[in-house]
């Protein structure tokens, strides 16, 4: 009689022992999940305040940035063919290249601004120049 109770206490220490080895395990997986479903949902979170941070400008930024000064004149206004939040405006300067220089390293200064291309250089008389330009703006508006 005593080797059944034995028996009978070793069968249900290992029931006890295989349940609560299951449930450990259960939980394990539980919280796994549980994490890899915060880290994504942070991860989410983390893009949504990234791009609720970008700032938005419009072509009215860009043509506000370039009119400031009077002796730049618009001469055309594309879209980007690569990317459609790209801006390329041909420009004309009346003045020297000093002066040049130095509105372009203001334009620099843009959070907008992106690049400058194809500086074309023609000489009116001893002092005056006529200065071609391409400008790359974001207009993301």
């Amino acid at each position: 009689m005593k080797k059944n109770n034995l028996i009978f206490y070793k069968l249900i220490l290992a029931t006890f022992l295989f349940i609560f080895f299951l449930l450990i395990y259960k939980n394990y997986k539980i919280i796994k999940n549980i994490n890899l479903n915060s880290v994504a949902v942070s991860k989410t979170q983390q893009y949504k305040d990234k791009e609720s941070n970008i700032k938005e400008y419009g072509y009215s930024d860009i043509l506000k940035i370039l009119l400031e000064d009077n002796n730049i004149d618009i001469l055309n206004i594309t879209n980007s063919l690569e990317d459609n939040k790209l801006v390329i405006i041909n420009i004309k300067y009346n003045g020297d290249i000093k002066s040049l220089y130095t509105k372009l390293e203001s334009f620099n200064t843009n959070e907008n601004f992106c690049y400058v291309d194809n500086i074309k250089i023609e000489s009116n008389s001893v002092n005056e120049q006529n200065l071609y330009s391409t400008i790359c703006f974001i207009a993301n508006k």
